[in-house]
């Protein structure tokens, strides 16, 4: 089987669920969104050293069989709620748990620090721009259930995973007091 169809050509694409849209369109952005989401999610867990490994790489793949549940809610068009309260709890348990190991925020974290915290901190970016696009969408075409919490709670998830790794690694944290200097 051959990887291109040309089907693609004129920048339509065809949907699950039958039907031909733009690639412009806030469907197609939203799940585009989602699957770069999902890429850099790839990147986070190959830049982890074996200690975070443990700790993390698990609930980063984790996240990524979500998202792939929201690209299939999102292109099938049957209704079909793939992501639930219990998903969204499932974040906050893993946010709250690395948050009680950190010390407590006195200014802003600038990303970087380690190499897999600045990787985490890109795709906090990443997953911000994803929920702007279901936002937008969803201003459009309501979406179900929990989609919109569960990229929200995201974001903050991996805003956590980035200062956790830093913590982890005894890299200082980077951060801007709001003064020069």
């Amino acid at each position: 089987m051959k990887i291109y169809t040309r089907q693609g050509d004129l920048g339509e694409t065809s949907l699950w669920r039958g039907g031909k849209v733009s690639k412009a369109d806030s469907l197609i952005q939203a799940i585009g969104a989602i699957d770069e989401l999902n890429a850099y999610l790839g990147i986070c867990i190959a830049a982890l050293t074996d200690s975070l490994h443990a700790a993390l790489g698990p609930s980063l793949a984790r996240c990524q069989r979500d998202l792939f549940e929201i690209g299939a809610e999102l292109a099938d068009g049957k209704g079909q709620q793939r992501i639930t309260q219990a998903r969204v709890s499932w974040l906050e348990e893993q946010i709250d748990s690395m948050s009680s190991r950190l010390p407590q925020l006195t200014h802003f974290v600038l990303p970087g620090g380690s190499l897999p915290a600045a990787h985490l901190h890109a795709a906090r970016t990443i997953a911000r721009r994803a929920e702007r696009a279901l936002v937008a969408l969803h201003l459009q075409h309501p979406l179900q259930g929990e989609l919109l919490s569960y990229i929200n709670r995201l974001s903050d998830y991996l805003f956590s995973a980035a200062r956790f790794a830093n913590t982890s690694l005894g890299v200082e944290e980077p951060t801007w007091s709001g003064k020069d200097g």
